[in-house]
């Protein structure tokens, strides 16, 4: 005696499809972990032209020049902002310095610069860049390296002041 159709899966139909699933799941899950780095760097390569752009824009706005300090060995980028302010309640007229702004950023791990100029000279300890009030900058050449080849070139033009991003081949 036929009953009525029934609608199910069997198993061997339920096998195939937790065997496909899986297949793609091992073939999808190491390209994940590949891109997590790869938007690492991606990421310093843009929070540092950030901060470049940053202090650009705020020594225009006080009208005096400000510093990053770039420190290769330690992957560490320092922008201070020291603003002088005259304190009327002394006599002699002495200026204090207030530390006003202090961003410090270090690049994350598997991040590395591999090439530093300045002014066209390469810097392997210490370097500072300077922006000026008028907009122009230090001119700075800066390659940052992450995992399998991966990079990005970062350049500040000296007279116009643009910081330039682009992902090396």
């Amino acid at each position: 005696m036929v009953k009525g159709n029934k609608k199910a899966f069997t198993l061997i139909e339920l096998i195939v499809v937790i065997f496909i699933i899986s297949m793609t799941a091992a073939l999808v899950a190491p390209r994940l972990g590949g891109s997590s780095k790869s938007l690492k760097l991606k990421g310093a390569a843009t929070h540092l032209t950030a901060l470049f752009r940053y202090a650009r824009m705020r020594s225009i706005v006080l009208g005096y020049p400000l510093i990053i300090k770039m420190i290769p060995e330690k992957n560490l980028f320092i922008f201070e902002d020291l603003s002088i302010k005259e304190d009327k309640s002394k006599e002699d007229e002495e200026k204090e310095i207030i530390k006003t702004l202090k961003k410090e950023y270090i690049l994350p791990k598997g991040v590395s610069i591999s090439n530093l100029m300045l002014n066209k000279k390469e810097i392997f300890d210490k370097g500072e860049m300077i922006f000026y009030p008028d907009g122009t900058i230090d001119e700075v050449e800066l390659t940052l390296k992450g995992d399998k080849e991966r990079s990005y070139e970062i350049y500040g033009h000296p007279i116009t002041g643009e910081i330039l991003i682009k992902k090396s081949p």
